[in-house]
Parts: C-alpha cells; sequence; structure tokens
C-alpha cells in the first residue's frame, strides 16, 4: 500500500515526501523505520532509461575471436528504482551460453555465423529488470595480416668468363648462373657483335690494346610470396590477385588439417612488374569473412657481373708496296724482200715474240735524190 496525503480535496499519492532523518530527505517511496535503520517502504523495480551497449576491447563488433564488453546503461536513480547490482548473460543465437555471464566475453569457435547478445539484469530491492542487447552480426573469421612481398629469387653469377683475342677481335663463353632467364654484358673495348644467351658464347672488335668482358645473369621469374597465419572459424581462404571480388580468386586453399596460429604458404608465379593488390579472405562454411589486402610490386633480379680476364687485342701489321710497268718489250723484225713497181712498194717482215701489231715506214721512193716519206700501217 503507497503513502497517501490528503490535499484537502482528496488523498494523492506521496512521490515527494521529504523524511527527517536530522535532515530532511525526499523520499519517492516512503522511508519506514525498522528499528535500526530506514528501509523504503515500497521500491519500484529498476527503471532504464540508457541502454546497454555492446562495445569490442580487442578486435571488432562480428570479428571472430574479438573480446566483448556490455556496459551497464543508465538507470533511474531514485530511491525507490535505483539498482543495488546487476548481473550478465552471454548469448549464442538467443540460447544462454554456459558459464558465460561476466561483463565482458570472448567470442569462439562455436559461435562462428551465430549473432552474439547479453542480457544485463538490474537487481533492487523490489527485484530485477533484464535487458538484452544485440550484436546485431554474425560473428565470421577475420584475417587480421598477412606477409605478402616480392619473392623473386636473385640468380648468381656466371661462374667464370673466358676470352681469346686475335687481329682485332675477341670471343669467349661463359658459364650458367642458377635461375637465370638471361645474360648482360659490358666490354671495355669496341663493342659485341654477337650474345648468343642460348650457346653462352660472344663475339666482337675492337682496337688494339687491353679488353675485358663481364657478364650477369637475370632473373625475370618474378614471384610474390603470401603467407597468413589460420585463423579462428576459418574453413578455406580464397586468394585474389588484381581486384578483389572480380572474376574467380587466384586460387582457394583449404584450412582443413590447419590448426589456429599455424601459417599457410601459397607463392603467385609470372607476377607483373607494376603494383598487384593481393587480397587473403578467409571463409566460413557460408559466408566470406573479413580479409587483409595488400600491394606489392616486383622486379627482374640481377646478379653481381662476373669478368674475363684481362685480355690484349693484337695491333694491325703495316706493309708498303710499289707499281710498275712490267710490260714486255717485243722483238725487232727483220725486213725482206723489197721490191718497187711503179708507184708500189712490196716487202715481207719476220714476226717476232710479244708483238701484238707492227708499224712500218718508209723513207724514201724511186726518184731517190727526193725523200718522200711514207707511213704505212698494217695489221698483218
Amino acid at each position: 500500500m503507497a503513502i497517501k496525503i490528503y490535499n484537502g480535496a482528496d488523498f494523492k499519492q506521496a512521490i515527494k515526501l521529504n523524511v527527517y532523518t536530522n535532515t530532511f530527505k525526499k523520499a519517492v517511496r516512503g522511508w519506514i523505520w525498522n528499528g535500526s535503520s530506514w528501509k523504503i517502504n515500497y521500491p519500484e523495480y529498476p527503471s532504464i532509461i540508457v541502454t546497454p551497449t555492446i562495445t569490442a576491447t580487442l578486435g571488432s563488433i562480428g570479428r571472430l575471436g574479438s573480446t566483448y564488453f556490455i556496459s551497464n546503461g543508465t538507470w533511474r536513480n531514485e530511491d525507490a528504482y535505483n539498482p543495488t547490482s546487476y548481473s550478465y548473460q552471454w548469448k549464442r543465437n538467443g540460447v544462454n551460453i554456459s558459464g558465460a555471464t561476466s561483463q565482458s566475453y570472448t567470442t569462439v569457435a562455436e559461435d562462428v555465423e551465430k549473432i552474439i547478445s547479453v542480457t544485463v539484469t538490474a537487481t533492487n530491492n523490489r527485484g530485477q529488470t533484464p535487458v538484452t542487447i544485440s550484436t546485431g552480426t554474425f560473428e565470421l573469421p577475420s584475417l587480421q595480416s598477412a606477409t605478402v612481398y616480392d619473392y623473386t629469387f636473385t640468380p648468381s653469377a656466371p661462374g667464370s668468363v673466358s676470352i681469346t683475342t686475335g687481329t682485332g677481335t675477341y670471343s669467349g663463353s661463359w658459364t650458367a648462373g642458377s635461375n637465370a632467364t638471361s645474360y648482360e654484358y659490358t666490354t671495355t673495348n669496341g663493342s659485341i657483335n654477337t650474345f648468343n644467351q642460348g650457346s653462352q658464347t660472344y663475339s666482337g672488335t675492337g682496337t688494339a690494346g687491353s679488353v675485358q668482358v663481364s657478364i650477369r645473369s637475370v632473373n625475370s621469374n618474378r614471384q610474390v610470396l603470401i603467407s597468413w597465419q589460420h585463423v579462428l572459424g576459418a574453413s578455406s581462404y580464397e586468394v585474389w590477385v588484381g581486384t578483389f571480388g572480380s572474376g574467380s580468386p587466384w586460387k582457394t586453399v583449404s584450412a582443413s588439417g590447419y590448426s589456429v596460429g599455424q601459417t599457410i604458404t601459397e607463392i603467385y608465379t609470372n607476377a607483373n612488374a607494376s603494383s598487384t593488390f593481393y587480397t587473403i579472405a578467409p571463409r566460413s562454411t557460408n559466408y566470406q569473412g573479413y580479409a587483409v589486402q595488400y600491394g606489392v610490386s616486383t622486379s627482374d633480379k640481377r646478379s653481381a657481373y662476373t669478368s674475363s680476364a684481362t685480355a690484349t687485342i693484337t695491333t694491325l701489321t703495316a706493309f708498303s708496296y710499289s707499281i710498275s710497268d712490267v710490260t714486255s718489250t717485243p722483238g725487232t723484225p727483220s725486213v725482206s724482200a723489197l721490191s718497187f713497181a711503179n708507184n708500189n712498194v712490196s716487202y715481207t717482215w719476220n714476226a717476232t715474240s710479244n708483238a701484238s701489231y707492227y708499224i712500218s715506214y718508209i723513207n724514201g721512193g724511186p726518184e731517190g735524190s727526193r725523200n718522200n716519206a711514207r707511213y704505212v700501217t698494217s695489221d698483218n
């Protein structure tokens, strides 16, 4: 029965009754003296003002393995309503979790794909008022970090480089380096004109003097190493190269046989030289979990140079020469059987060596005293 006060017209329930205990104190409900202390005569059930909230003190809401904390909220603090204690019960999909009765709770493997909630119960002298708060989201596996980096092997340098020189030339060969897909060279003299990577030989030309050839290995088989630790609630992992969620993942890795915290490693080959995103996404049985993503660039790797011994290109030999006319002089023919008839002259001659044709001159004529020269050319 509540305390009533007569206001001159009718009796009203006293809400702000002041009770004297050396000083006057406001009483929401009447206080009575039980012989040793004052007690509220008619307390009310605890009444909520601000609902309790769930926060994550470790991890994040909805990420499996996170630790949750529930606040008490705000309750009416008048004497008749003020709670004297609080209790807590965490639930999995609405079902009480055995032993989870503290103000904090860390999610476990059994919580995967379940929704976690908690009931806060305020208690006072009148009784209890329970309030239930839910995270409102599934608990899913969460990958917090991974290791993703350029894993391209640096090739070993060629074991040796040989060199042989000649007059204005040099050539040689080299031994293979491990993990080499190609080779590069330098020379200290002239230029290398032939560089056969298949047979591992070379040849070049240069000027007289010293020459040294250096060759190094190149590996263009670029690789990316991807590793992570197995996380709670993951049944598999999807590894995406490039745009996450576009098309199909590069690889799906089963988590079967792995314990939580054990390292899983994959190597992606033929990686792009430009920056590419690599995403590792854990999955529970039916849902995609929380993924991590990294951008990685790769590059060709080169060994140190291996140099040949220093060799000497020999000097070109200079020489002199002369040119002379070595045409043979023909022999002199003899003329016989010279005869005159009227205005004609006839004669014969003997052929000589090295003659290609003949020239004749006649000096004088039938008149005798007159010098009547004639030029006669004959090819006979």
